[in-house]
């Protein structure tokens, strides 16, 4: 039965990846599916419009990272939730791995440049807060402001 399943799974493969009880296959689709070891779905992490070339699970497990033909990385969680995508390579993107506690990935890409990404500021970022953060000085001391505006951020915390 096992054998069966396997076969199943990896029937067309491009690429495998496990972790625990867990097991991405994609094939040049641009989908990425999560198997439990008994072979029953988890997650169609459906999203990238290229082949995914590169698997990466977090250190806990909870998020997956897809690097695809399509120059992105995608993060993933287990409910088949897309969290972001990774933009700033120019080319197929190959390699993707978490550093030992989650906090960065790096991404590697035919493009021959290697990108680091602070994943968890990234998932934790208040898009409000961050934008307020980076006119606030602008607001205070360009002239052509209205004395109105420049209060516009006052109550977003840095």
């Amino acid at each position: 039965m096992i054998a069966a399943i396997i076969e199943k799974l990896f029937e067309g493969v491009l690429l495998g990846k496990a972790y625990g009880n867990l097991i991405t296959v994609s094939k040049n689709d641009g989908v990425v599916n999560v198997w439990n070891r008994n072979g029953a779905a988890i997650a169609t992490l459906a999203g990238h419009s290229a082949t995914v070339f590169a698997i990466a699970f977090s250190p806990d497990g909870q998020i997956i990272a897809s690097g695809s033909g399509d120059n992105t990385v995608k993060l993933w969680k287990l409910d088949d939730t897309e969290l972001t995508t990774l933009r700033g390579h120019r080319a197929t993107i190959r390699g993707v791995a978490y550093s030992h506690d989650g906090t960065f990935a790096a991404t590697v890409s035919e493009d021959n440049t290697l990108m680091m990404w602070n994943v968890q500021r990234i998932l934790n970022l208040d898009l409000l807060t961050y934008g307020c953060d980076r006119v606030r000085s602008y607001l205070q001391t360009n002239r052509s402001v209205e004395d109105g505006d420049r209060l516009l951020c006052d109550q977003i915390s840095n």
